[in-house]
């Protein structure tokens, strides 16, 4: 599935597609392949592998049963190209129109789900001489003070008990740094 951001979640008119019973994976990929913006709201459950073996493994299964959400950017969607997939079965209405879904209820369902991280609005753009965290990668946790910024990318330094293990700053996209509260340590509580 492609990336879902802030910016571009809220252009999306969302609806329901319902699907044949148990085939939600299947038309995901389908539609997801044919260039819309899908999302299956899935939980991870433990099931047994077989009736034989007690080990347990997490699987995903959907929250709404024979149904996913699908965005478009236009207000009248290609439904007849849609509905021609097979395990499309149609889409969620009343009284034959179908009904566009709140992006209050959508952002509810990522959240739920555990994907509310794609969702997270823009940061405040870091500075040069800032301390930035990293919120993800190798370094997820760490705070460095930045040093430059070129092209989307920041040289950031990292505190002194690295200094050992690093050779001068190093150049991270801007995507994984945040502004450092006042509140949050140096390192991580681990």
């Amino acid at each position: 599935m492609p990336t879902i951001d802030a910016r571009t979640f809220r252009q999306y008119h969302w609806f329901a597609i319902r699907t044949l019973p148990q085939r939600e994976f299947v038309a995901e990929t389908l539609l997801d392949k044919a260039g819309y913006c899908v999302f299956n709201p899935v939980e991870m459950v433990e099931r047994r592998l077989n009736r034989y073996r007690k080990i347990r493994e997490a699987r995903p299964r959907p929250m709404l049963t024979s149904m996913l959400l699908c965005g478009f950017d236009d207000v009248v969607p290609p439904w007849f190209d849609i509905f021609r997939m097979t395990p499309v079965a149609g889409v969620l209405g009343v009284d034959g129109a179908p009904i566009e879904i709140r992006h209050a209820a959508v952002e509810r369902l990522l959240r739920l789900s555990g994907r509310l991280g794609r969702l997270r609005a823009e940061p405040e753009a870091v500075r040069v001489g800032e301390i930035a965290k990293f919120d993800s990668g190798p370094f997820i946790g760490f705070c460095g003070e930045v040093v430059a910024i070129r092209n989307k990318r920041a040289l950031v330094l990292l505190g002194l008990d690295h200094a050992d293990i690093l050779q001068g700053p190093i150049e991270v996209p801007m995507g994984i740094l945040r502004r450092r509260l006042d509140a949050e340590a140096i390192r991580p509580d681990r």
